[in-house]
């Protein structure tokens, strides 16, 4: 199974989506979805599609009553399949709770050992990942969010990724 850890806050938003709607933050529960970007959508949707892949969502979102439907009802056509345990502590890097789900959800990845799973991609603008995640982290940055060329890299290496 491929798996794509997304955060929500400048990847699937972003500095443009906020200036071109001028009204940010919406208050209204019932329009929370429109805190997320349709064009950022429309990149994931096209990402999934093409690779197969599943969401988890890592971002601090992930603790709020509304995540688990805001991208479905952004206009998301994919699945999330779960979302990263949140672990307390002053030092600790949001890559440590990637590792933590990886490990807690080996049976559903259909590997041996965590260790070995390889085939995922991070999408997030923080750089808190840890080392040996360099390869599978695509950074976004807060202005312009996930764009056409980041899913591009990135689906090309989670196409190329193996588990042994």
């Amino acid at each position: 199974m491929k798996v794509v850890f997304l955060d929500l806050d400048g990847v699937m938003n972003s500095g443009w989506y906020a200036r071109d709607r001028r009204n940010y933050v919406v208050k209204e529960q019932g329009n929370i979805f429109k805190e997320i970007d349709p064009q950022a959508i429309k990149v994931l949707n096209d990402f999934c599609k093409e690779t197969d892949a599943k969401i988890v969502i890592s971002s601090s979102w992930r603790t709020t009553a509304y995540a688990d439907n805001v991208l479905e009802r952004a206009g998301f056509k994919g699945k999330v399949i779960g979302i990263t345990p949140h672990i307390e502590g002053k030092y600790v890097l949001r890559g440590n709770e990637i590792y933590a789900w990886i490990k807690q959800n080996i049976n559903l990845l259909e590997v041996d050992y965590s260790s070995n799973f390889k085939q995922y991609v991070i999408f997030d603008d923080d750089g808190d990942m840890l080392y040996w995640q360099r390869h599978h982290f695509f950074q976004t940055d807060t202005i312009s969010g996930l764009t056409p060329n980041i899913a591009y890299r990135a689906k090309r290496f989670l196409l190329s990724q193996k588990n042994l």
